[in-house]
């Protein structure tokens, strides 16, 4: 599976790539490279993200992503992410040292007391 990226800038120049395919592990390798050299060539830029055009994510293609992200970030705060499924959003909550609210732009908070009620239903269903 590949992946591609169309790589715009907005109004105030910051660099936003556009994903589109298969997030997997051997995927993140260039995209590792090439987000690493994007923030070194464009120091006073944001990299945004734009996850919208992902339709597969491998279990490990999306902890080696989170991963990239993070380890980006660490050295200079400027990868952001915008259009995350919250299929994603749930592995992200997996690493508490990350603040979801900072790194992902119009980030909601969901509400998972749906799937505590679900959960507890459930439990409870088997007991009887």
């Amino acid at each position: 599976m590949s992946m591609r990226a169309k790589i715009d800038t907005d109004v105030n120049g910051n660099i936003i790539v556009r994903m589109e395919g298969s997030l997997d592990f051997d995927n993140n390798i260039p995209l590792r490279r090439e987000l690493q050299q994007m923030v070194a060539r464009n120091p006073s830029l944001n990299v945004i993200l734009d996850l919208q055009g992902i339709d597969f994510v491998g279990s490990s293609g999306i902890v080696t992503f989170f991963e990239t992200v993070t380890e980006i970030n660490r050295k200079k705060d400027s990868v952001r992410l915008t259009n995350v499924r919250k299929e994603f959003i749930k592995v992200f909550k997996i690493y508490d040292s990350v603040n979801l609210s900072n790194l992902i732009l119009n980030f909601e908070e969901e509400d998972d007391s749906l799937i505590e009620i679900s959960r507890k239903n459930d439990a409870s269903d088997i007991d009887n």
